[in-house]
């Protein structure tokens, strides 16, 4: 909706799901030398059409690093919240960086808490592109509460990329 400063706007929905997502994003970056950060202020609200339920929802940031010597890897950084106010359920997660040395199981690796007003009810870790663990503050009971399937993973769009030599010449894949 804004070249400057650049800011986005998105809806996607489906009924057949019962589920729509929409959300206003302002894309601002931060140099560290060797990596940079692409910070996304904003917020998206996911509404579950059947419940009448509103989820706003901020957004992590993505993390790039080895731009000019190293291996050049991103990933996803920063605190995101999840807040409901018909149901007063909220959920902190922690998108944790893996370290400058060593740290490879902490990948993607993900930490957080589900509440209810102010009381703690659950908290979970894993990685978000493996599996999570759900922890009953009340039991200790652990639980899966998420894991990557082949089926999901077959279920993902294909990524489509317009053949080398019918792209223009400001196209991004030359």
């Amino acid at each position: 909706i804004s070249h400057h400063p650049p800011i986005t706007n998105f809806y996607v929905s489906n009924r057949k799901e019962g589920f729509a997502v929409q959300g206003s994003i302002l894309a601002r970056s931060k140099f560290y030398g060797n990596s940079l950060s692409a910070i996304l202020d904003g917020t998206a609200r996911l509404t579950l059409l059947n419940r009448g339920e509103d989820y706003i929802i901020t957004m992590p940031y993505a993390n790039c690093k080895g731009i000019l010597i190293g291996k050049l890897t991103m990933e996803l950084g920063g605190k995101v919240t999840i807040v409901c106010e018909k149901t007063r359920y909220s959920a902190d997660i922690e998108f944790k960086l893996k370290p400058f040395i060593g740290g490879q199981e902490l990948t993607n690796h993900i930490e957080g808490k589900i509440r209810l007003e102010k009381d703690v009810l659950y908290t979970f870790s894993g990685h978000w592109d493996d599996e999570i663990i759900l922890v009953d503050k009340a039991t200790n009971a652990r639980s899966l509460f998420w894991k990557v399937s082949q089926p999901i993973v077959n279920s993902r769009l294909k990524r489509y990329v317009v053949p080398i030599e019918q792209q223009q010449d400001n196209e991004s894949e030359k």
